[in-house]
C-alpha cells in the first residue's frame, strides 16, 4: 500500500473578512445599567419560575401518591395539580420576555 502524503508546494493566505456578517458587532461595547438590570431581573424571575415549576411537580406527585387511587378519569389528575402552577408559568414566561427585552434595549 502506498504511503499517503500531504505536500503543498506553496501556500498563501490572507485575512478572510465579513463572512456571514460582521461578528464583532457590540463585542466591545458595554451596555448601560438599565438594560443590564432588566436582563438580571428577567433571569431572576425565570429561575424563580423554574424552581416553582419543580416544586409544583413535586407537590403534585406527593398528592397523587398519598391518595393511592389511580382512576382513568383525566379530571382527577388535573384537579390534583398544585395551585402554584399558574404563578410558576407566569414567572417563567415573564422572565424570558424581560431577558430578551434587556438584550434588545442594550443594543440601542
Amino acid at each position: 500500500m502506498d504511503e499517503v502524503t500531504f505536500e503543498i508546494e506553496t501556500q498563501a493566505a490572507a485575512a478572510i473578512t465579513n463572512i456571514g456578517g460582521d461578528q464583532t458587532v457590540y463585542a466591545g461595547e458595554r451596555r448601560s445599567l438599565v438594560p443590564r438590570l432588566i436582563s438580571v431581573l428577567g433571569l431572576a424571575l425565570w429561575l424563580t419560575g423554574l424552581g416553582l415549576l419543580v416544586l409544583t411537580g413535586i407537590k403534585t406527585g406527593e398528592t397523587l401518591q398519598t391518595n393511592d387511587f389511580w382512576p382513568s378519569d383525566v379530571s382527577y389528575y388535573t384537579g390534583s395539580v398544585a395551585d402554584t402552577w399558574r404563578l410558576a408559568v407566569s414567572l417563567f414566561a415573564v422572565g424570558i420576555v424581560l431577558s430578551l427585552l434587556g438584550r434588545v434595549l442594550g443594543r440601542r
